[in-house]
């Protein structure tokens, strides 16, 4: 009987099972273990030291080693590379193939009837999953992924989430895709084994304190608003939730009277709580409901292994009366398995003189985590993305040197033609109603050359063009950062280095280019974190003139800025200078020819429902430049 599942376990399925460096010890060993085959397909692998076995339908973790290692160790790994090298004529099975053949039997098979109760629970309001097909299909859930390593066995899936019921949604994503679209490589779907669909309604009550705030006005509102009962109105609705969150946090910072209050920022907040309504309501919108509300996504989720890597952070300083600064730290780590960026926050108290870069965080120092590769089975995950990691003896966090791993990420974070990339994020839907996640277009753009490079004094920004293989443009802007003092210096070093090879960062799509923000470069001469820079390096950067005025954006702006003015003041007594900027943004739109936008913008004072709409079409808008 010939092992079909151990013969497609190739190198990088391993590596997902246990780690790089383990295969590679396992791979000197495997040339002295004694392999035998049972009749009804066992494989027994003996070496010096340990005795493994590995029965059929068994996934490689479960199996069995008389060593005392925990979980998959070097002999296990080295008696399937064993068997391997004794069927090397017999290929392994790569055909492409669709979870969605496993039933619903073999799933209890694997999960048990418990576990089976539990994912329909789980399911019940809702899920929203992207599956991506081919040899190796995977699933993207919510609060993480779900990978099948081997053909037509159900037993040789991997997560990097610690709970089991996500193979099951995993496999009723599959099923639900291939109904939708069953020949795209990638199918965003709803799963919902039951009919009913809890935020289908909305939350209609929530939405009448907000008009209630609007009409109020954020600087008149009082402390008891009631904050918690509105939560509450929203349970089961992670990212209305989140959003509610951000809103209450401007909403303390403004009657703090802390550096932190923006109102454009809490307009922002305020119109995307009610667009995620409208759209579910609405009864014209094709949008999945779970992508908008986020409805039964867990807030937190146990990881298990985790393979990172550091594509730079982001780091915020905001000086208090009381002369102490705050610092806003963000990690970005891709999990190499998934393609997708998570994000490790970090928030202290300072002084001006704190250096970022050596903030220690749980065994580690913020730039160390930058620009690393990070291994940890200590994680935890939340439904925005965000990671946690906790200290641990028992399951530590290792964090090694970078390398050139960014070379190896997958092809969803790896760009390397900037035009098929920026026609993408023009096919995105609005951000208003999209998943609530953090870092969600961190990306490392493939850099074949860089243009000009240019600094402009009068705006303290750094521009630069970079070039793909294809000869495609991307730009690539730098702001300064009073955290990181010498971050452009840096960068401009980098840029300037002709072995220039990656820039990770914040990518969007600007008149039909694509423009990244930058959190990281490498070269072979080093990585630079940009708000983590601590050498002092000066360089004499080239002036450039300023960016001739955009008319649109500046109508755009005008109007978004009216509209963040009448809900800081309250729509029921606006005040005539607010009421005034109101007509200015409308004039200055018309005249660009916006005049639907004009006309929502000046009938934005009459009631709550016209001010969404006009806040919507600008936001719109905006990201549609």
């Amino acid at each position: 009987m010939t092992r079909d599942d151990l013969l497609a376990l190739n190198e990088a399925v391993l590596v997902s099972l246990a780690t790089k460096g383990l295969v590679a010890r396992a791979s000197r060993l495997a040339a002295s273990v004694q392999v035998t085959v049972a009749d009804d397909g066992t494989v027994t692998g003996t070496t010096d030291d340990a005795t493994v076995t590995l029965p059929p339908g068994v996934p490689l973790e479960r199996t069995t080693c008389t060593c005392p290692a925990p979980g998959v160790c070097r002999h296990r790994v080295a008696t399937v590379l064993a068997y391997q090298a004794g069927h090397q004529a017999e290929p392994a099975p790569s055909e492409v193939w669709d979870p969605a053949e496993f039933t619903d039997a073999q799933l209890v098979d694997l999960l048990g009837t418990r576990m089976m109760t539990g994912a329909r629970t789980m399911a019940a309001g809702g899920l929203a999953a992207t599956v991506h097909r081919g040899a190796s299909p995977w699933v993207e859930l919510p609060t993480a992924s779900v990978r099948f390593l081997v053909p037509h066995d159900l037993a040789y899936t991997a997560s990097d989430a610690t709970d089991l019921r996500l193979v099951a949604l995993a496999v009723w994503a599959c099923r639900a895709a291939a109904e939708q679209d069953p020949s795209a490589d990638r199918v965003r779907v709803e799963v919902r084994p039951t009919s009913a669909g809890a935020g289908e309604t909305g939350y209609p009550q929530v939405v009448e304190h907000l008009d209630r705030l609007l009409a109020t006005g954020v600087m008149h509102l009082g402390t008891g608003f009631g904050w918690a009962a509105l939560r509450r109105g929203l349970a089961g609705l992670q990212w209305p939730t989140d959003g509610l969150d951000d809103l209450a946090e401007q909403v303390d910072a403004y009657q703090r009277r802390h550096a932190t209050h923006d109102e454009l920022r809490t307009a922002d907040l305020l119109a995307e709580l009610y667009a995620r309504h409208r759209a579910v309501t609405s009864g014209t919108s094709n949008a999945i409901v779970p992508d908008v509300l986020g409805t039964e996504v867990a807030s937190s989720t146990a990881c298990a292994r985790l393979r990172l890597v550091g594509l730079g952070a982001r780091v915020r300083a905001t000086p208090s009366a009381d002369g102490s600064v705050e610092f806003d730290g963000h990690v970005y780590l891709a999990e190499l398995a998934s393609g997708l960026v998570l994000v490790l926050a970090h928030h202290w108290t300072g002084t001006p003189e704190t250096v970022p870069s050596l903030r220690r965080v749980a065994t580690s120092t913020l730039g160390a985590l930058a620009l690393s590769n990070v291994v940890t089975e200590s994680a935890h995950r939340s439904a925005r993305r965000m990671l946690r990691l906790a200290r641990s003896r028992i399951a530590p966090t290792s964090v090694l040197p970078l390398g050139d791993v960014w070379g190896t990420l997958p092809p969803s974070l790896l760009v390397g033609d900037y035009a098929a990339f920026a026609d993408r994020l023009a096919a995105l839907p609005p951000r208003y109603v999209r998943p609530r996640v953090a870092a969600e277009l961190v990306r490392v753009l493939e850099v074949a050359e860089v243009g000009d490079v240019v600094y402009h004094p009068g705006a303290q920004r750094l521009t630069a063009q970079l070039v793909d293989a294809h000869g495609m443009c991307a730009l690539a802007v730098c702001d300064h950062n009073p955290a990181s003092p010498a971050g452009l210096d840096a960068v401009a070093g980098l840029l300037n280095d002709p072995a220039l090879r990656w820039v990770a960062g914040h990518t969007s799509r600007r008149d039909g280019r694509l423009v990244v923000r930058p959190t990281a470069l490498w070269s072979p001469s080093g990585a630079v974190a940009v708000d983590l820079v601590t050498t002092n390096s000066v360089l004499d950067l080239a002036l450039g003139a300023p960016a001739p005025a955009d008319r649109l954006d500046e109508a755009i702006t005008s109007g978004l800025a009216a509209l963040a003015a009448l809900a800081h003041r309250g729509l029921s007594a606006p005040g005539p200078a607010a009421l005034d900027r109101v007509t200015e943004a409308s004039d200055t739109l018309a005249q660009c020819g916006l005049t639907t936008m004009a006309t929502a913008v000046a009938q934005a004072p009459t009631s709550p429902t016209a001010w969404v709409d006009a806040m919507v079409w600008l936001t719109v808008a905006a990201e549609s430049r």
